[in-house]
């Protein structure tokens, strides 16, 4: 007769659950103000800036009259849901408490979709006007292109021959950009970057520089300040033909608005009797994203 122990071997397992690795938390959400939206659309209005006094020529001289811009910037907020359903029978066969699993794994899709909303925000279109309808692009003036950098003159060269990475230069131009208009008026300079840049910046600074400690620090994560900026890792920067598109972004010059009673996330359990009264557990928000100040989200091209 065979050897029929090993029928009596039992298998165990553990009784947590593991998740791939992913993006957990949020990154991007420090960047963003966040506001109410009541109805459609939420309009947020501003007002130029009207530069110094005139100079009263005379006695009895004509009154010069200023022009104020008026501007106003919308906001509409699109639901979003996450959907689950589970049979009755899986659940009986499962070890696991299967609806709190779902709904941590779905938590951790709607902090990676806020930060899609609000890095996609960075360069989108704004509506504006009047009544919300007219589409306004993020200027181009605001942006560091990738083959850019000081030459041996310390002069700012806009294109050259050579794409690059992440450099000392084009942090320097960066700042520049926000000191010049403003922006920290704000708030706190962040910078969104790939890793990638880290990796790059680290490389093209030389050993006996006295910046290289710093970004050493920097990439390892021992810090998450350099050159005036908080660098947040981001690794779902976009990235088209070798470019790589990292922002450096003042804090508050970009609004996440939550619709009034149903943006915030929130969880529904229900039964589907056209399932055979399987669960199903939603998962549901609703919310929007609009850049407020163009002159405070500058545009760095990277070389990949």
């Amino acid at each position: 007769m065979a050897y029929t122990g090993d029928v009596h071997r039992y298998i165990e397992f553990t009784q947590g659950v593991k998740f791939d690795l992913q993006q957990k938390e949020s990154k991007l959400m420090p960047l963003v103000t966040e506001v109410t939206n009541g109805g459609k659309m939420e309009m947020h209005d501003f007002l130029g800036e009207v530069g110094n006094f005139d100079d009263i020529t005379g006695r009895h001289a004509n009154t010069k009259l200023t022009e104020v811009e008026h501007k106003r910037r919308a906001i509409t907020c699109k639901p979003k849901a996450k959907t689950f359903l589970i049979d009755d029978e899986d659940k009986a066969r499962q070890a696991h408490d299967i609806n709190s699993l779902y709904i941590k794994d779905a938590t951790m899709a709607y902090n990676r979709t806020i930060d899609a909303m609000i890095y996609s925000g960075l360069n989108a279109s704004v509506a504006a006007g009047e009544d919300g309808t007219t589409l306004v692009a993020r200027p181009t003036t605001y942006d560091v292109a990738h083959d850019s950098g000081y030459d041996t003159d310390g002069i700012w060269v806009a294109s050259g021959a050579t794409s690059v990475g992440l450099t000392i230069d084009k942090l320097r131009r960066a700042k520049l950009m926000l000191d010049e208009q403003y922006a920290d008026e704000l708030g706190e300079y962040c910078m969104v970057v790939h890793p990638r840049q880290l990796d790059n910046m680290l490389g093209l600074v030389e050993v006996t520089s006295s910046d290289y400690a710093a970004v050493k620090a920097l990439v390892r994560g021992e810090v998450d300040s350099f050159m005036g900026f908080k660098f947040i890792s981001y690794n779902d920067v976009s990235l088209a033909a070798g470019i790589y598109d990292c922002y450096a972004v003042t804090k508050g010059s970009m609004y996440l608005a939550s619709q009034k009673s149903t943006g915030g996330l929130r969880t529904e359990i229900s039964r589907r009797a056209d399932k055979n009264n399987a669960t199903q557990i939603q998962l549901k928000f609703d919310k929007g994203v609009a850049r407020m100040f163009d002159e405070a989200v500058i545009k760095i091209e990277c070389k990949g």
